[in-house]
């Protein structure tokens, strides 16, 4: 008995030891809670060992992965994390205005009201650097313009997330070089770029969008196959936010060679979806740069309530919400307010109707389940699917819809 005790007790220690051990590796391999990482990259960046690559997991997003043989434990991936610091430089708007481009094609070309274009061009023509989010292969990704002809590759909406790389670096070696520097992005990326930075630049200056949440490349590219399987064509193209039925009319374009597609929000299995907060992000519903943490110099976004606050400046081709929150952010304005009709407004009459602007989104209890859908159904069914609001066993329609997949063909 007293053999069989020791033996038991050995092994009691092992396997607390093992277990020990192994949430050590855990606790190793985390940098900042799953369900909390906005996938910035910077503690890729900012790894002295090389240690850390970003990777997409199982729905398509990039997070952080630590090789432990190359990882040296100093801790600096964590210590850079936005989600690991306390917030301190609360923001608060300055002035917020309504604006629209004079220039009818600026206004026609762009995803509101042409304001990011002037601001753009006015750092371009400082000889300063702009950085912006770009589709590029159908891809998002975020890169560097010097000319004001490439402000084009950055302009409009983007509502997959753009990979950052390593652009942070080459934004602080352009600062370190004492340029001017305009870098736009979400409000998690700016959050970022600043923590990474660790100090104020004077020459820096950061717009961010109002954003709802970010979807992957994954699904556009998913989509994006749908639509070339059912019109047995390639899409070269995607406009996020396509004016061509109006700009009060959210639309998703894509372009081919032979046709251009256009279709409302509604209607777009893929934008119905990302409304619904369905296939975002899982950082989206807890988002640490909405309200006063969104460290932006400048908000751009849709002024959707602009006819109720004042109808006359309303126009189908667009007006931008401006919402200034620093003192270089409102100089920097300041110079390029003559391209534009503006009106100077309250904070509330923009966040009134644009509640993202200072909430997380919320989580729909679906969410845990629809990547896992994602992978076996098109993206139409699984809109008809998940936008049944009373169906109380969607795995069941998942299925039943599955089966009736080559009906669904002409709904795409």
């Amino acid at each position: 008995m007293k053999k069989q005790a020791k033996k038991l007790s050995r092994n009691a220690k092992n396997i607390y030891k093992n277990m020990q051990k192994r949430l050590e590796e855990i606790d190793k391999l985390t940098i900042c809670s799953h369900d909390k990482c906005i996938g910035c990259g910077v503690c890729k960046i900012v790894c002295p060992q090389g240690a850390i690559k970003m990777i997409k997991n199982d729905e398509g997003f990039l997070y952080p992965k630590i090789d432990l043989k190359k990882c040296i434990n100093c801790g600096l991936c964590r210590k850079k994390c936005c989600r690991n610091i306390e917030k301190s430089d609360n923001t608060k708007a300055i002035k917020c205005y309504a604006a629209k481009a004079k220039d009818k094609k600026t206004l026609q070309t762009s995803s509101s009201g042409g304001v990011f274009y002037y601001l753009a061009r006015e750092i371009i023509t400082n000889k300063g650097i702009v950085y912006g989010a770009a589709i590029l292969n159908l891809k998002v990704e975020h890169i560097r313009i010097n000319k004001v002809e490439d402000i084009r590759k950055i302009q409009g909406s983007k509502y997959t997330q753009s990979n950052v790389k390593s652009i942070f670096n080459d934004v602080k070696k352009d600062l370190e070089e004492n340029k001017v520097v305009l870098f736009s992005g979400t409000p998690c990326q700016i959050l970022a770029l600043r923590t990474y930075l660790g100090k104020k630049y004077s020459k820096l200056y950061t717009v961010s969008v109002i954003c709802h949440g970010v979807i992957n490349d994954d699904i556009l590219k998913k989509r994006v196959n749908e639509i070339e399987k059912n019109f047995e064509t390639q899409i070269e193209e995607v406009n996020f936010r396509s004016k061509v039925n109006g700009w009060d009319i959210a639309s998703i374009e894509y372009k081919t060679k032979r046709i251009n597609k256009a279709y409302k929000f509604a209607d777009d299995p893929m934008m119905s979806l990302f409304v619904d907060n369905y296939i975002l992000r899982e950082s989206c519903y807890d988002c640490p740069a909405k309200g006063k943490n969104n460290v932006a110099d400048i908000i751009l976004g849709d002024f959707w309530g602009i006819f109720n606050v004042k109808s006359e400046f309303f126009t189908h081709t667009g007006v931008s919400a401006v919402i200034l929150n620093t003192n270089i952010g409102n100089k920097l304005f300041d110079r390029i307010e003559d391209n534009l009709e503006t009106l100077e407004v309250n904070i509330d009459d923009i966040s009134k109707y644009n509640l993202a602007l200072a909430e997380s989104l919320k989580r729909p209890p679906e969410r845990s389940i629809i990547f896992n859908d994602i992978k076996e159904n098109n993206l139409t069914m699984l809109n008809k699917v998940y936008n049944q609001k009373n169906d109380s066993d969607l795995r069941e329609k998942v299925i039943y819809l599955t089966e009736k997949n080559e009906s669904l063909k002409t709904d795409i």
